[in-house]
C-alpha cells in the first residue's frame, strides 16, 4: 500500500521538478544562497511542526523577496520538493502511519486550491461580514463570506438558510482592501 503511495508522489514531484527546473532556464532565473538557506531552515521547522509558510512569508515581507501577490504561489513552488522529502522520510524511514484517503484528500485539496481561484479583493464593511472576491478564470468572479466559509469548515451541518443574514449592499462605512 506504501508503494502505491509513494510512486504517484515521486512522479508527480519528477514532473514538477522538470517543468520547474525548464521554466527557470528559459526565464534565467536562479535561487540565492540567502533562499536556499531560508528553504533549508523553514523546511527543519516544517519538521518539527512549527511550519513553514508562516516563518517565509515573514522573512519574504520582512527582506522585500517578493511583491505580496506573489508570495501565495511562490511559497508553494519553493518549499512544494521539500515537502516531498520530508514526506518520504516520514512514510518510509520513520515509518509512520497515514491513512491513504486521508493523503490523497489533502493532496487534491492543496493543488486544486492553487489551481483554481486567485483572491482578487477582500472586502471588509464597516457592519458586516468579511468578503471575498475569488476569480476563478478570466472574468468569472465569485463572491465568498468568510463567516460562510468559517461555519461550513468548523459544522458539518449545511448552513440554514434563514440563519444566514441578507447582505447589505455596500455602504459609505464599507472599506476595501485590494490584495492584488
Amino acid at each position: 500500500m506504501l508503494i502505491a503511495l509513494l510512486v504517484p508522489i515521486v512522479l508527480a514531484t519528477l514532473v514538477f521538478t522538470f517543468v520547474l527546473v525548464r521554466n527557470a532556464i528559459a526565464t534565467r532565473s536562479a535561487p540565492t544562497l540567502e533562499t536556499i538557506g531560508l528553504g533549508a531552515v523553514v523546511s527543519f521547522f516544517d519538521t518539527l511542526g512549527i511550519g513553514c509558510f508562516a516563518p517565509t512569508t515573514a522573512w519574504f515581507k520582512f527582506r522585500k523577496l517578493v511583491p505580496d501577490r506573489l508570495i501565495p504561489p511562490t511559497l508553494v513552488v519553493g518549499l512544494t520538493i521539500a515537502a516531498v522529502v520530508e514526506s518520504i522520510i516520514f512514510l518510509l524511514q520513520l515509518g509512520v502511519k497515514v491513512d491513504p484517503v486521508l493523503l490523497v484528500g489533502c493532496i487534491i485539496a492543496c493543488t486544486t486550491g492553487g489551481l483554481i481561484g486567485e483572491v482578487i479583493d477582500v472586502i471588509t464593511p464597516a457592519n458586516g461580514p468579511t468578503e471575498i472576491i475569488l476569480e476563478l478564470a478570466p472574468g468569472v468572479r465569485v463572491r465568498a463570506l468568510t463567516e460562510a466559509i468559517s461555519r461550513r469548515l468548523t459544522t458539518l451541518e449545511p448552513a440554514i438558510a434563514e440563519e444566514a443574514p441578507a447582505r447589505p449592499e455596500a455602504t459609505s462605512g464599507e472599506v476595501s482592501h485590494n490584495s492584488a
